[in-house]
């Protein structure tokens, strides 16, 4: 069975199959600790426990007044853990020119328990860009400045976003419309600037 770190509450487990006086239950050992005896009759091999918030190994035992079986059943309860950022993200290059780039890289490195990366633009819950295992990906360049952000997200949910990455994009320069001057008609060496 497969539940999320955050889920909480209780799971129930069974023992199927088998026969005794009651059930003994162990945690992570058949030898270890006794989890929980529920009572001393066949209602023992149903028991409701609180949720693990790790991986963790469940054994069942039969015992009677005589001894234990020889095998515990084993059961296996699999806590998926909610995704935690990226420890860093960067897009290169990050300063470009208007029209005259093609795409840009958006890359991260850390987090865990992922197994998507997504990518958005202008929030934490903007439009998606792009979305990954966690390797860079290639996006089209924006036309205007432009904020990116990235989550890891897996069954259990997703973590918070990473810290902002913000590509510039830089108008190119534009023609000049017209050089004047304040006046057209003046002495040779009467002037020293024209305004």
């Amino acid at each position: 069975p497969v539940i999320c770190a955050n889920t909480g509450g209780y799971i129930t487990m069974e023992a199927i199959g088998g026969s005794g006086t009651w059930v003994n239950w162990f945690r992570n050992s058949c030898e270890g600790p006794s989890l929980s005896i529920v009572s001393s009759n066949s209602d023992s091999s149903v028991i409701v426990i609180e949720a693990p918030s790790v991986s963790t190994y469940y054994y069942a035992q039969w015992q009677t007044e005589c001894g234990v079986s020889d095998v515990c059943a084993e059961n296996y309860i699999v806590v998926n853990q909610i995704p935690t950022p990226a420890d860093t993200s960067w897009i290169t290059p990050n300063i470009i020119c208007f029209e005259e780039q093609d795409s840009i890289v958006l890359y991260i490195t850390g987090g865990n328990y992922g197994d998507l990366l997504e990518w958005t633009k202008d929030s934490c819950d903007g439009a998606v860009v792009g979305q990954s295992n966690g390797d860079p990906i290639f996006i089209p360049a924006p036309d205007t400045t432009t904020t990116y952000f990235s989550k890891w997200i897996n069954d259990c949910g997703e973590s918070a976003c990473s810290d902002q990455v913000r590509v510039f994009v830089s108008a190119p320069p534009q023609e000049v419309a017209l050089a004047d001057a304040d006046s057209n008609y003046f002495c040779s060496n009467t002037l020293d600037v024209l305004e």
